[in-house]
């Protein structure tokens, strides 16, 4: 009862405040709009991204580092979806593809924590070079997974 309550009052507060939580993601929507971007890290299946172009027409960079899932995402005209990870370098990556998809990881321990993973190399770009790249000065929302 008293773990309702407190759930009810968070979830109120938060909606009073301008959060709003979507795929078990909280963000403050009235940062966005359709010259908004959004920089997703970790797209996963792009569920979130695509809720995001389609409810607010906000522009989306997102960053997959599987190759699996990256390949395939549906691609949308104010999205680009690149298969990357974030690094604390421009080098390539040891990215451990678990048999859950959202334990898959750089850190072997957390891919393995579903059983056996599989090592697959991908590139790797730092979030300064990220922004360099694609000119990006400005974010209005960062999702990290």
């Amino acid at each position: 009862m008293l773990r309702n309550l407190w759930s009810h009052f968070v979830s109120m507060t938060s909606r009073m405040a301008g959060l709003r939580k979507e795929r078990d993601h909280h963000f403050y929507q009235k940062a966005l709009c359709p010259s908004s971007l959004v920089v997703d890290l970790g797209l996963h299946k792009g569920q979130f991204s695509k809720f995001v172009m389609s409810e607010y027409r906000s522009h989306v960079i997102g960053l997959e580092a599987n190759p699996y899932l990256f390949e395939k995402l549906d691609r949308f005209p104010q999205g680009r979806f690149i298969n990357l990870a974030i690094s604390n370098q421009d080098l390539p990556v040891v990215f451990n593809v678990s048999t859950n998809p959202e334990a898959s990881s750089v850190l072997e321990e957390m891919a393995q924590s579903f059983g056996p993973s599989t090592k697959v190399t991908v590139p790797g770009i730092t979030l300064d070079s990220l922004f360099e790249k694609y000119s990006i000065t400005q974010v209005d929302l960062l999702k990290v997974d």
